[in-house]
């Protein structure tokens, strides 16, 4: 398209728009009238720089320079009379109604544009408070927990030492224990060892109790005799909860250990096979070890050593059935009782040793 084409084009546009607002100048303008307007005055102004343009081409007096043929001036002064013409009645007619309504729309807007810019700021504003809020509050957490930390490794350093603290004195204690007993047996044999552990079992433990720490007892001497080489039971881990539940702790029940031929012993009795069966093993931890004689170097001694196992298996299945006889009058209330009721602690050493001395011919 050419430029006077153009220029022709945008003067009918603006020439449609001048004769729309000129039938609507009586009242307040409405959205629709307004927006025409601003179209209005923006064809105008890109119109303009054109329209001077062509006015100075038609002034050139010089027919070298000239631009239009005569026809095609009359044409372009005709569009510039038209563009001035409608200048002319939006200068004078439509700029004084609507340029205040514009302008004031323009203010509206702009202020508009300001509150919008004003709300966003100030909403930047309170989301970086809050965002630097948050980051402190999460530093301020990261500091509590790292310090709960320190406090939590500082408190589990101090219960570890205490704990170490408590199991070096529980051993010791343990050895103290372990010395006096033997102090207390020495000189005796190890069948009057057992008399001397059955005689506090007896004045110490209830009926119930007595029955099955004799049973358990038999069961753990009568799984060495059945297996002797079987040398993880003949190690007893002393700290072990369930040989404390059902053994360990039960009055007597150590002594009557040693006296089957059980020694107190620290690891470095316990064979190395064994003890890497165990878990958590301390360094000074103790254990009841049964050393076996070797069958290679001394035949008749472990010969020995095994036929006391059995006869101290078949003792403890003697003394188990005495007790259920002696029991069986106290009725189902009895396993409640002390172990006094079913008889005197002298009666009970000597059902033990008779046992013994039986087995022994």
């Amino acid at each position: 398209m050419t430029e006077f084409k153009k220029v022709t084009a945008a003067l009918d546009e603006a020439d449609d728009i001048k004769t729309r607002l000129g039938g609507a100048l009586d009242g307040a303008p409405s959205e629709d009238m307004k927006a025409a307007y601003k179209s209005l005055k923006t064809i105008l102004e890109d119109v303009m720089p054109t329209i001077v343009k062509m006015k100075r081409r038609c002034a050139e007096p010089d027919p070298e320079l000239q631009t239009y043929g005569p026809k095609m001036k009359e044409k372009v002064l005709a569009a510039i009379d038209r563009y001035e013409g409608i200048e002319t009645v939006f200068e004078e007619n439509l700029k004084p109604v609507f340029e205040d309504v514009v302008q004031s729309e323009a203010r509206r807007l702009a202020e508009q544009d300001r509150q919008t810019r004003e709300a966003e700021e100030a909403e930047w504003q309170e989301s970086e408070r809050a965002r630097k809020k948050a980051f402190l509050e999460r530093d301020q957490q990261r500091q509590a927990e790292a310090e709960a930390a320190r406090a939590a490794e500082v408190a589990e350093a101090a219960q570890q030492a205490q704990r170490e603290a408590d199991e070096k004195q529980a051993e010791f204690d343990a050895m103290k224990r372990e010395q006096e007993e033997l102090a207390r047996l020495e000189g005796l044999s190890l069948d009057e060892r057992i008399q001397v552990g059955v005689r506090s079992m007896w004045t110490s433990l209830r009926v119930g109790e007595i029955r099955e720490l004799v049973d358990a007892l038999g069961g753990l001497v009568g799984g060495v005799a059945s297996c002797p080489d079987d040398v993880r039971r003949r190690a007893i881990r002393l700290k072990n909860q369930a040989f404390q539940a059902g053994i360990g702790s039960k009055p007597g029940a150590i002594v009557v250990l040693l006296g089957c031929g059980f020694e107190h012993a620290g690891r470095d009795k316990i064979p190395a096979p064994v003890l890497a069966d165990m878990q958590e093993l301390g360094s000074r931890e103790r254990f009841l070890w049964m050393p076996e004689p070797d069958l290679n170097t001394h035949y008749e001694e472990w010969v020995e050593w095994q036929d006391r196992l059995m006869r101290l298996s078949a003792t403890f299945d003697k003394v188990s059935k005495y007790l259920t006889r002696k029991g069986a009058p106290l009725g189902q209330r009895g396993a409640e009782l002390p172990a006094t009721a079913m008889g005197d602690v002298e009666d009970m050493v000597n059902v033990v040793a008779q046992a013994l001395q039986a087995e022994a011919e």
